[in-house]
Order: C-alpha cells, then structure tokens, then sequence
C-alpha cells in the first residue's frame, strides 16, 4: 500500500550507563548479570536491538514507556545500563551525563570515534533504524525521480549533514531498491522473532 522512496538517515543504537558503572560491555557482564537492561518501549528499536542481544549480557530486558524514560533509569543508576538510539543519548553523552559502553554500528561511529562497537567487544551485532520517505503506489515516475534526486541532494548538504549530527543522525542516502531490500530483511527478521518471542502483551 506504499512504495518506498529514499531513507536519508541512519541512527545507530548506544548502550549506556551511569557514570559510575561499568566502563565496558566486558565489565557490565562481570558487574551486573540477572540485573535489568533498560530498553524504550516494546517494538522500537532501542528495544529490538536489546531483544536480539539474547542472554549474550545476562540481563533481562526492562522495556520503559518512552526512551526518555529509560534514559533517566540509566542517569539515577537504577538499572545498570539501557539501550537507547545514538539520538535518544547524544545529548546526555556530550554532556558527560552517561557513559557509553558499545554502540551497534557496523564500523565505529564518527559522531562516538572513541567508542568500539559490539563487534570490537566480541558481540556479532549491528543495528541500525532509518528514516525516510514513502509515496503511495502509482505516483507519476517523472515526479518520483524528481524527489527522488532532491533527497539525494539533501544527504550531501552540508546543513543537512551538520543538523543531523548535532542530533546524533548520520546522513545516508538509500534510493527504491537498496532501502526495499533493507525493509524486506528488516520484515522477515521480525517476523521470525514474534513467532518466537512477542514483545508486546496478549490481550486475554
């Protein structure tokens, strides 16, 4: 019922913690197993990130209404780290507020250059959400191209680009096909996961 466009940014998740905790995900699961991961709310990504991480950490996934929400319970100490969106963190991050453990990159991220992945810390993981545009099935094909070589356009702006990193966003454009093929896999994925796992409660 839509056709995917253009995404034009990508948001990376980070896994934090107080400043007073663990400085690595090595040192988190020697400190705090059995313990609580706090995640936003069920079905984000924040939390789709933390669900695929299994019982890799040894924590239990503490899903909060909102991820400012969980951000605060990483800030007071109350759980011993959360998984949020690099843009969900970013500000409390340059502040000095929390502390950052890993994020879900595929390589490390230039907004974080000091901070190794998951995979440098022995986790296979990478997870990333995109933001984009849809248009409904049948929109004149001059009028596609046309939107679509502006978003293009957009990504390599360097006002876009520096709004985006100010917000912990990477500018990144993916055309139809390339972001298609990210959403089916993205599907499938989640798919597999419901059927084994729901994240959401049933209504009885």
């Amino acid at each position: 019922r839509v056709a995917p466009l253009a995404a034009v940014l990508e948001e990376s998740m980070v896994l934090v913690g107080p400043l007073d905790g663990p400085a690595d995900i090595a040192a988190l699961r020697a400190v705090a197993a059995g313990r609580p991961l706090g995640t936003p709310a069920p079905g984000s990504a924040g939390h789709v990130a933390a669900l695929r991480l299994d019982s890799r950490l040894d924590l239990s996934i503490l899903a909060f209404p909102s991820a400012a929400a969980a951000r605060q319970a990483a800030l007071s100490g109350h759980v011993p780290a959360a998984m949020l969106s690099l843009p969900d963190a970013i500000v409390a991050l340059r502040e000095e507020k929390l502390l950052a453990l890993g994020v879900t990159a595929a390589r490390r991220s230039a907004l974080l250059p000091d901070l190794a992945t998951f995979r440098e810390q022995g986790i296979d993981l990478v997870a990333t959400a995109q933001r984009g545009f849809a248009l409904a099935p049948g929109v004149p094909e001059p009028v596609r191209d046309r939107l679509l070589a502006g978003l293009e356009a957009l990504t390599q702006d360097p006002d876009f680009i520096a709004a985006a990193t100010t917000q912990g966003q990477t500018a990144r454009f993916l055309g139809p096909a390339n972001w298609m093929r990210l959403l089916t896999r993205v599907d499938e994925d989640l798919r597999r996961r419901w059927q084994d796992e729901p994240w959401l409660p049933r209504r009885v």
